[in-house]
């Protein structure tokens, strides 16, 4: 089966690249054949239209036999075609027909073995379910197993496969395995010691010859003489007339003690010994070890350092002794430029040695070579620096002296570019940031080299080339940079592979070149991004195909991911207790991206159950449509008495779309229906026939956010934006009439890699209309808890009822700001301050009702954000109300 096939392959590859030139007239004809039909046969893979693309056949147009020529070969780099014939009919009508063979797609892989069915499977990695056949694939999957069988102890046998065709070019394969006799061993026969063997050998007489037990046996052993110190240890075996040999040298157990050493402690200094690590001890490593010893002594300013390493073995041991004789600490107490008309302090900037610096003489050879490239730098090629004189004063105190010959600095004179035929120089010249009169330094000329042929490239002059001619008159230096254009590329077709669940247009949608515009390896890049971004896929490659004419194809070779998951998780909240939740779902139904989920959510006081759905693109555009419902049972209990305030059944259905724009920006619009039956409400937080029995709520909801964070888990630098406005009225079926106003921003700034600012404003405001007088219930603005102001109970800020119980509102502010610290290992600590309040109406609120408190935190890292707990203290605290409170959570507060 498969030698037919590679005869189909070949075959078929021949026809259609070579005797198609037969069929057809040559390029150089004028008035090439216009197609008017095409008729094709055996494909089932990919769409017509796709193939068609590849193929570069367009009925109506002209059929070119060179860009045909291309196509066959493009085509075929998609990599699941055997053969394509192309006939194109006698006569005028310009039909074309054209025969597809596939590469047959594995179905299923069978091992039929005795004993070792399942081991071989999965250990087979050049054929999978899903591939295209070929023989390689196949015979590589034999010899993996063949190997595999020799591991186990059965070198005589033999794998024989079956290729089953079944419909649609899909095939089974059944490998047969036929083990032969495997080798016994009869005996085990160590030598050098057998301490160790024991129950750590997983083979023993009368098995069968185990090779990756073996490999087994050996690493233990070599970790196990590691870990008490031994260098050098091997095991070796080798199996003979039934016999097992193996053979284990502990080498050598070395033993290491410094002497002298009373600057620096014995654990500092073992962390230079670097023999345990590569498993060698030999007079080469002693020495590299001595070096690094010395290196280490200069570095805290002992440059008289000696170190005598020496060695005390027997036949099984070695003692390593480093007598050390340390010399006086030594620190710089001057450091002055002889010849320099530089600044003192901008040049003690750039060297390693400064004044206060441990003296390390280490960097008596490396610290000219800085102030040299510095000269340079500002136009001083001549520059000449000596490595500096040394004296040592009292109480070792260093004082250097460089001695310097500037030389005569040299500037930029006429800068010119020769040679751009479609770039002018007006556009050139923005990529040179170089000018007349500025400090001449190659590192400047070779970032300008860079950026002109960076913006050549972008062109689609991938060949182009730019030199520097540099004259040199005076104290100037005039520049040319003289370019080699090459030959303009433009992109040609796309071919993708590797697609097999996802359909094309899903990733053709991401691709934001055209065919025919000037190549650029950015856009490339930017299109790489945007596939990683979709979620469907591990890996995505992108490579350039072959080029004919001034086109060039891009090939896009993905691997694609799992789509669906399941996810779940338990915790506790001092608020909820107990609570967890569970989540499946499947992010490319249909092959086109499209994601659902269904998820729940449980704790002591609700359950949510949510069903959502995702549609990325709707009418060609990438306008995402969400759509949720949501069926909530929901409790309030009262933080004083325990007791429950009020209860809420609600089913929700949302829909709307939302649009990323430019610069972080990204614009919503969604429509809610809400039906909410609350019950068992507290008398005094009842504001109106609203807060009782069953209500509809439908309205409007769009929204701007602004997100500039470097990570929404943990932000060390961004800021996070945005507002909304929600429109409930009768016109909509609603059977209450409200707006409602949100905004929030918050400001994350890092002041060093452990510290980062934290700010954040919210606030909010509502009111009725028509005969909505109170907001309803579930409408209202709570505040206080552990994500606003966290010297407070959840929800216990703002109006209250007679009996003390918090009613709600139709406006609020908070602020936070937090400062926080990385300790390290994941842990941090914050310091944060909270303000905020809740007023019954917009009117009435004023800024000294606000609530402050401040407090401490901790927060533990993990993959999905901080685990925190927070302790707020109220600065303002009223009547009987609790000096503190203590949160917990997981994510931080904003």
């Amino acid at each position: 089966m498969l030698k037919k096939i590679f005869f189909i392959f070949l075959a078929g590859l021949s026809f259609a690249v070579v005797s198609f030139a037969q069929e057809l007239p040559q390029s150089g004809v004028v008035g090439h054949p216009k197609v008017s039909s095409v008729k094709i046969s055996g494909l089932n893979s990919i769409s017509e239209k796709e193939f068609l693309y590849l193929l570069d056949i367009n009925t109506g147009r002209e059929l070119d036999p060179e860009k045909l020529r291309h196509g066959i070969k493009r085509a075929f780099q998609k990599g699941i075609f055997e053969g394509i014939e192309v006939e194109r009919s006698e006569g005028p009508d310009g039909s074309i027909t054209i025969r597809v063979k596939e590469k047959p797609v594995v179905r299923s892989i069978k091992v039929k073995s005795r004993i070792l069915s399942g081991y071989l499977k999965d250990r087979i990695t050049s054929l999978k379910t899903g591939d295209r056949l070929t023989l390689l694939k196949v015979r590589n999957a034999a010899d993996e197993m063949l190997h595999n069988l020799n591991q186990k102890g059965y070198p005589k046998a033999s794998v024989e496969h079956k290729i089953i065709p079944l419909k649609k070019d899909r095939v089974d394969i059944i490998f047969e395995i036929a083990e032969g006799d495997p080798l016994f061993v009869d005996k085990i026969d160590i030598t050098g010691t057998d301490d160790i063997a024991g129950s750590n050998l997983k083979i023993s007489e009368g098995d069968i010859l185990d090779i990756t037990r073996i490999q087994q046996f050996q690493r233990y052993v070599m970790q196990y003489f590691r870990k008490r110190g031994h260098i050098g240890a091997k095991v070796n075996h080798f199996f003979e007339k039934g016999v097992l040999h193996i053979s284990i040298d502990q080498g050598k157990k070395v033993r290491t003690e410094f002497k002298g050493n009373l600057a620096l402690q014995t654990g500092i200094l073992s962390k230079e010994l670097t023999f345990f690590e590569i498993n060698e001890f030999s007079d080469e490593i002693i020495d590299e070890t001595t070096k690094r010893l010395l290196t280490l002594y200069h570095k805290y300013g002992y440059p008289s350092v000696e170190i005598a390493p020496v060695t005390t073995s027997d036949e099984d041991a070695v003692l390593l002794t480093f007598y050390i004789y340390e010399g006086e600490k030594h620190v710089i107490d001057s450091v002055t430029f002889d010849g320099s008309s530089m600044p003192e302090k901008k040049m003690l900037e750039i060297t390693a040695l400064g004044i206060g610096d441990n003296y390390n003489p280490d960097y008596l050879e490396s610290d000219p070579v800085i102030i040299k490239d510095f000269y340079r730098s500002l136009g001083y090629p001549d520059a000449e620096v000596s490595v500096p004189s040394v004296e040592i004063g009292e109480n070792n105190r260093v004082a250097l002296k460089y001695k310097i010959k500037e030389g005569i600095q040299l500037k930029f004179g006429e800068i010119l570019i020769k040679g751009n035929e479609h770039i002018s120089d007006e556009e050139l010249f923005i990529s040179v940031k170089i000018r007349k009169n500025d400090p001449y330094n190659e590192i400047d000329l070779a970032d300008t080299r860079r950026k002109i042929t960076e913006l050549y490239n972008k062109k689609g002059f991938l060949e182009a080339r730019v030199a520097v001619g540099i004259s040199v008159k005076d104290s100037h230096a005039d520049v040319v940079f003289n370019i080699n254009e090459g030959t303009e590329t433009l992109f040609g077709k796309s071919i993708i592979t590797g697609n097999y669940d996802t359909r094309q247009i899903v990733i053709e949608r991401e691709l934001v070149r055209k065919e025919g515009s000037n190549f650029d390896y950015n856009v490339t890049a930017k299109e790489k991004q945007k596939l990683y971004r979709l979620g469907l896929f591990n890996d995505v490659e992108t490579e350039l195909g072959e080029k004919y004419g001034k086109f060039r194809d891009v090939i896009y070779k993905v691997k694609e991911a799992n789509s669906g998951f399941v996810e779940f998780g338990a915790g506790y909240g001092e608020y909820e207790r107990q609570r967890g939740f569970f989540e499946i779902g499947y992010k490319n139904f249909n092959g086109m991206n499209r994601q659902g989920s269904f998820r729940t959510e449980l704790s002591s006081l609700e359950q949510r159950f949510i069903f959502s759905f995702l549609e990325p693109w709707v009418a060609g555009v990438e306008l995402p449509w969400k759509t949720l419902y949501l069926r909530e049972n929901r409790k309030e209990k009262s933080i004083d008495s325990g007791g429950i305030k009020y209860r809420i059944k609600r089913n929700v259905v949302s829909t709307g779309i939302e649009k990323k724009l430019d610069h972080g920006f990204k614009a919503d619009l969604y429509y809610d229906f809400s039906l909410v039956e609350t019950s068992d409400v507290m008398k005094d937080i009842i504001l109106s026939k609203e807060d009782t029995g069953s209500l509809v709520i439908s309205g409007v909801r769009p929204g701007l956010m602004f997100d500039t964070r470097d990570n929404p888990f943990d932000p060390k630098s961004g800021v996070l934006a945005g507002v909304s406005m929600k429109l409930v009225s009768g016109f909509l079926l609603s059977e209450t009439d409200f707006t409602k106003f949100t905004g929030y921003i918050n400001k994350y700034q890092g002041l060093t890699k452990h510290v980062t600012l934290a700010g954040s404003i919210k606030g909010g405001t509502a009111k009725g209309f028509r005969d909505t007088k109170e907001l309803p219930l579930v409408e209202r603005f709570f505040l206080g808890g552990r994500t606003t102001v966290r010297g407070y109970d959840q929800d216990s800020l703002g109006p209250k009822g007679v009996d003390g119980t918090p009613t709600g509102g139709n406006a609020y502010l908070s602020g936070s700001f937090e400062v926080r610290t990385d300790i390290k290992k994941g842990l941090g600590v914050v310091v944060f301050t909270d303000c905020g309040n809740v007023w019954r109406k917009s009117e009435n609120m004023t800024i000294a009702d606000l609530k402050y408190t401040t407090g401490l935190g901790l927060r533990y890292n993990t993959p999905v954000g901080p685990f925190r707990l927070d302790y707020g203290h109220k600065l303002n605290r009223e009547g009987r109300e609790n000096i503190s409170e203590i949160h917990f959570s997981l994510g931080h507060a904003f």
